[in-house]
């Protein structure tokens, strides 16, 4: 189940348009009752931090979720997944290397280019 499926699922508190606005991400998650609200963020911000890492610019809320076993009823967070967009995987070689020499096109490259799809303001 995908992140984006706890609102069309309606179980949270009240209702809640989110899209990827930081804040209503953080709302959802504290409204939410299908898993414990602060592993669930803890679990957001590690895969925030990853992406980070890895450069993942594509990480939106149908990309992590939860694993739903309907006979045991029972849920558990899901493994990370779709991580196709890291590691600026559409560069060839002789981009890399024209980055790799200049210093303000690395920089460029790793300050500005992988930006996430999760907003703040």
């Amino acid at each position: 189940m995908e992140f984006t499926a706890i609102k069309k699922q309606t179980i949270v508190d009240k209702p809640y348009s989110y899209g990827k606005e930081h804040d209503g991400v953080l709302e959802i998650i504290k409204s939410q009752r299908v898993i414990n609200s602060k592993e669930l963020e803890e679990y957001f911000w590690n895969i925030f931090l990853i992406d980070a890492f890895i450069a993942n610019s594509n990480r939106h809320n149908g990309d992590w979720g939860f694993l739903y076993n309907k006979v045991k009823d029972k849920v558990k967070l899901a493994p990370i997944i779709d991580c196709e967009s890291s590691l600026f995987n559409l560069l060839d070689e002789e981009s890399i290397q024209e980055y790799l020499s200049a210093e303000t096109k690395i920089k460029s490259l790793v300050y500005e280019e992988p930006t996430s799809p999760i907003l703040v303001n």
